[in-house]
């Protein structure tokens, strides 16, 4: 009995330590960013796109649309990631609806969200979306992030971000860079913002550049494999489940004037 118990304990041992040991080396030599990012302007009006990816994008279209926000374009990130962009003047909120898929051509969605943002002039943004991957990547310093995988009301999940907006918006002016900085031109906007995302992960020590693409550091192929193996992945999640939650009990007492 001793025996096989321990034989039982070994065999999970190992397999929860297996993706720990095996997984950075698949990352570090498989895993590539394009480099420079690669995006070419699309119109999911017009534009020939998988039955499952013009579904997601009409919906998220008349949910934003209905919250006051104006359609600016959309395009096609490097090969795999369709996003589209909207604006609310009023307000200077951005969303971007975005569906992954493993190539240009596949009809098969791996992920799909909607994401909304602010930025102020001094730098800071405020995200809030519903996407459920929690990812290993380092946030920036000045950003925050909120997300409600379990909401998929555009309204309730955009009636949130206003909330998160008001407990940690920081002082001074709100700012809208694809109209003040980039003139409306979405592809320009977006690559801009990806090739942000990465001198980030360069500066965090995650990424490096070699050559026709990014690839990960040592570190950082550790750290992304560990923080999406479980139990750490399960903690990270938990921990933003809690912060999630923190915003939803607020919503509910602000609204409904219900309390625990």
């Amino acid at each position: 009995m001793g025996f096989w118990l321990a034989m039982a304990l070994l065999v999970i041992a190992g397999l929860i330590v297996m993706p720990y040991v095996l997984g950075p080396p698949l990352v570090y030599f498989g895993a590539r960013v394009p480099a420079p990012t690669e995006v070419v302007g699309l119109d999911p009006a017009v534009d020939t796109l998988p039955a499952a990816v013009r579904e997601f994008f009409d919906i998220a279209h008349r949910g934003l649309t209905l919250q006051g926000f104006e359609y600016f374009g959309a395009a096609l990130i490097n090969h795999g990631t369709r996003m589209a962009v909207y604006l609310n003047r009023d307000t200077y909120d951005l969303a971007f609806p975005s569906v992954i898929t493993k190539n240009a051509e596949d009809p098969n969605i791996k992920s799909k969200h909607v994401e909304f943002s602010r930025r102020w002039e001094s730098g800071v943004v405020i995200r809030t979306g519903n996407e459920h991957r929690i990812h290993p990547y380092p946030l920036p310093p000045k950003e925050h992030l909120t997300q409600f995988w379990a909401i998929l009301d555009l309204g309730q999940l955009y009636r949130l971000h206003l909330l998160v907006v008001e407990q940690h918006a920081p002082p001074g002016q709100a700012e809208c860079r694809l109209v003040t900085q980039f003139a409306s031109d979405v592809v320009s906007y977006l690559k801009h913002g990806f090739d942000e995302w990465i001198a980030e992960q360069e500066k965090s020590g995650y990424l490096q550049l070699k050559p026709p693409n990014y690839r990960f550091t040592i570190k950082g192929a550790l750290l992304a494999t560990w923080k999406e193996c479980w139990p750490i992945e399960s903690i990270r999640r938990a921990r933003r489940q809690r912060a999630a939650d923190a915003v939803l009990r607020a919503y509910w007492e602000k609204h409904w004037n219900i309390r625990e």
